[in-house]
Formats: C-alpha cells, sequence, structure tokens
C-alpha cells in the first residue's frame, strides 16, 4: 500500500506492507486448527525516519472426545506478538514481545446438573526495561439446583513478577446463585472474597527490601 502525500513518486511516498493468513483445518471429528498471521508495517516520510513493524500469530487446536456419559473439551490457545518501532532523528528503537498461553479443559456431564470447567493462563511480555509475566489457574463449577436456581463458585490464584522483584500473589475466591424469580426478572448475588500478597515492587517502601526476602505485606 502507497500512500503519495505529494502527488509525485519519490520521497512523499509512504510504504505499508499488510499480510494476513487464516486457515481453519478440521482433520477429523475429534481435532481441529485454527491458525492465523497478520503482518503490518509502516515506513514514514518524515524527517524522522520512522518505521515500524508488527507482527502477530495464533494458534489454537482444540479436541474433543465423549463417552456414554459425558463429553470433554480441551483446547488450546497460543498468541505471539511483536512490535518493533525505529526512529533515525531522534535515534531510537523499541522493541515489544507478548506472548499469551491458555489451557481449557470444559466436562460436560449428560446425567448431571454439575457443569466444571479448568483453565490455566500464562502470559509474558518484554520490552525495554519491561520483564512482566501472569500465571493463573482458575477452577468454576455451576450447579443447576432447580428449574429456576443455580448455584455458582470459583477459585482462583495468580501469580505476577515483574523481574527482578518476586511475585505478587492473588487467591480470589467466589460464590453465589441466579434465581429466576420470573420470566424477565432474575436476582442474582455474588460474594467474593480476596487475598493480595505483595512481592518486592514498591521501592522505597519500608515494607519493602528491594530485590530480596518477603515485604511481609498483603491485604
Amino acid at each position: 500500500r502507497l500512500g503519495n502525500l505529494s502527488h509525485i513518486s519519490g520521497p512523499g511516498v509512504t510504504r505499508q506492507l499488510i499480510a494476513n493468513i487464516n486457515t481453519f483445518p478440521q482433520f477429523n471429528d475429534r481435532f481441529s486448527l485454527n491458525a492465523g498471521y497478520n503482518n503490518f508495517g509502516f515506513n514514514s516520510v518524515s524527517t524522522s525516519g520512522y518505521k515500524s513493524v508488527s507482527n502477530e500469530l495464533n494458534i489454537n487446536p482444540s479436541y474433543t472426545w465423549s463417552s456414554a456419559s459425558m463429553s470433554n473439551l480441551v483446547s488450546v490457545t497460543y498468541t505471539w506478538s511483536k512490535y518493533d518501532e525505529t526512529t533515525i532523528l531522534p535515534p531510537s528503537f523499541t522493541r515489544n514481545n507478548t506472548q499469551t498461553l491458555l489451557v481449557l479443559y470444559v466436562p460436560s456431564f449428560f446425567k448431571s446438573s454439575i457443569s466444571p470447567d479448568l483453565s490455566l493462563m500464562w502470559f509474558r511480555n518484554t520490552a525495554p526495561l519491561i520483564d512482566l509475566t501472569l500465571l493463573s489457574a482458575t477452577g468454576g463449577v455451576n450447579f443447576k439446583a432447580g428449574k429456576s436456581i443455580k448455584l455458582k463458585g470459583q477459585l482462583q490464584y495468580s501469580l505476577s513478577t515483574s523481574a527482578p522483584f518476586t511475585a505478587n500473589k492473588n487467591v480470589l475466591a467466589s460464590t453465589g446463585f441466579d434465581w429466576a424469580l420470573y420470566k424477565k426478572l432474575t436476582w442474582q448475588l455474588l460474594f467474593t472474597a480476596n487475598l493480595y500478597r505483595y512481592g518486592t515492587e514498591l521501592p522505597g517502601s519500608a515494607l519493602t527490601p528491594v530485590y530480596a526476602g518477603d515485604p511481609r505485606y498483603m491485604e
């Protein structure tokens, strides 16, 4: 893609490269794969010499199987993203890399009122002066207690680390219900408890021995 800003060829032309590829193969009744790739590049005509390139890759395989009493779904999603930015005046270069991995397992019981699900998520972002990692595990369950009442609960444990500090830790628990009082009226109630324990990323605080040890602070 070209953008002719001065109506003539030469330095007044901006240049962009755009690419997109997607594929959705179905190997059999159980296994399928979704994948995609995107590329976007930009080259400016200004004296700064600005250039940027963005790339993103997505891969999502899924597998299902079943028995006489239940069905199962396992889905894995991986996303990789890279962004580079360069200028000549003033001289600078920025690179941002992001990766995300999500694993989901959902069993379905044909003759049960219980519907559980489990998931694991890993995320990492790296850039100049940034190295961030997130990890979380989540388990949830829904229970149909009657025709109009559904109970639900969830437990999540997560870690977040910004190098070189130690990890922040978080436990989140929630429970509640959905009660369909009438056809167009539903009462929803949710109770949540959260325990957060800080790592050592609070510089300058008396509670935070930087880079080492346990700050012994939580809320």
